[in-house]
């Protein structure tokens, strides 16, 4: 900062070239019309890294797109890599490396990373995900912006080789090579989730305005994802969803599902949705119905889904554990949905999840109720590892995507 000698403690310089230290990244964050004059800086003191958080490049016109391509001219001859413009950056959660200036909450460290085509990601979308999915874990969180050097494909190359990744999503409005994205997409051993917008006309001409992306053509798109086996998703809810799901649970060896469900209301939704999501409905063995009728009145039926209240109102919170297992240990299962209530006097059913992990099967739950004693449950839950949704729907639709990838990398059911 020319202006001033020291913010809140820290000693400012009057340039980057002034700084008496070897300087690895910088984070450019002044009027757009000025950044060339920092890249040159930026260029004579040897940085080969810079993160631009300004806008107002391409994305906002002709005279935008000239400061663009004076920018990209001073990288080209300086050998800098640049993240953006019109971008808040990085955060890499095992090393703390941030590059974003809005204040963020903790961030738990995890195995999903995300990559984003927006501005703001590591700032008001960060915080609302951080705030509203406190169980999910993070390892790098890169958000694009213009995409003027740095590419979704060469980001996504370094996420399939890092260690601390497991599962990658993926927030694009277009791409500039769509090859080398597929290319590099379609090698992956790991799952790749993504969320395409500028599908329709009137969103291709929003993301132009947004960060100067051509969207392409919905249906090559589409066709991309097939091929390469990634997982599509239509909003960021989904693609946390079917992300958590992944990180958090093994992949299924097949389609047949079992469903528990507090109400029968909930029984129907869900066979409904198993048939919709591409899955069956498993028949259970005479082995597992037999040790689910010990924890059930006389009068009441044991069938896939099960309808579990009226075995609750007799035998507390047994059968939960009863049916579970049983259902786990049947031959004919591949996976389980299990819907909970709770409440402020009943807290839910709590697993013992190590038992449940032993069987190497995806479970999911779906917790309802007040809100509350929902979020409470749903840290518990998804703590141990075991991923909670909000409704059963949403559930089987995240299994049913899981479903079709693991059939494909598997080449298999």
């Amino acid at each position: 900062n020319p202006n001033a000698d020291e913010i809140h403690g820290f000693k400012c310089y009057p340039s980057v070239r002034d700084v008496p230290d070897e300087i690895d990244v910088a984070i450019i964050a002044v009027p757009s019309k000025i950044v060339p004059e920092v890249m040159e800086d930026c260029a004579k003191k040897g940085v080969k890294g810079v993160v631009i958080v300004s806008s107002g490049f391409s994305e906002e016109g002709e005279k935008g797109a000239e400061i663009e391509r004076k920018v990209i001219d001073i990288a080209r001859r300086s050998g800098i890599l640049i993240f953006g413009p019109n971008t808040t950056g990085i955060m890499n959660t095992e090393t703390g490396f941030i590059t974003s200036f809005a204040p963020l909450r903790r961030i738990k460290k995890g195995n999903i990373s995300i990559v984003a085509q927006t501005g703001l990601f590591l700032g008001v979308m960060m915080e609302m995900i951080a705030s509203h999915n406190p169980g999910i874990g993070f390892s790098k969180l890169v958000g694009m912006g213009n995409k003027i050097d740095v590419q979704d494909h060469e980001v996504l190359n370094y996420l399939i080789s890092d260690k601390d990744t497991k599962v990658i999503g993926m927030y694009v409005e277009g791409f500039r090579n769509g090859r080398a994205f597929f290319e590099v997409a379609k090698k992956s051993e790991k799952p790749i989730v993504i969320f395409k917008s500028g599908r329709s006309e009137y969103g291709k001409k929003a993301a132009m305005s947004h960060t100067a992306s051509l969207g392409g053509r919905d249906e090559i798109f589409s066709a991309v994802c097939k091929q390469a086996n990634l997982i599509r998703v239509f909003s960021f809810d989904e693609l946390l969803n079917v992300s958590k799901a992944l990180a958090m649970q093994p992949l299924p060896s097949g389609k047949r599902v079992a469903v528990i469900h507090y109400t029968g209301s909930g029984c129907v939704q869900a066979a409904d949705a198993v048939y919709f999501s591409g899955l069956k409905l498993a028949e259970l063995s005479e082995k597992t119905k037999k040790r689910i009728r010990e924890v059930t009145p006389e009068w009441h039926q044991v069938n896939n889904p099960l309808d579990i209240w009226p075995m609750v109102e007799y035998y507390g919170m047994k059968p939960y554990n009863v049916s579970t297992e049983a259902m786990l240990e049947d031959e004919n299962v591949d996976s389980i949905v299990v819907a909970v209530w709770c409440s402020a006097i009943w807290k839910g059913y709590m697993p013992e999840f190590d038992k449940l992990k032993e069987f190497k099967k995806p479970i999911y739950f779906v917790a309802e109720g007040p809100r509350d004693e929902v979020h409470t449950l749903r840290m518990e839950y998804e703590n141990n590892g075991f991923p909670v949704f909000p409704n059963v729907i949403t559930a089987i639709e995240v299994l049913g995507k899981v479903t079709k990838y693991s059939a494909r990398k598997n080449r298999s059911f």
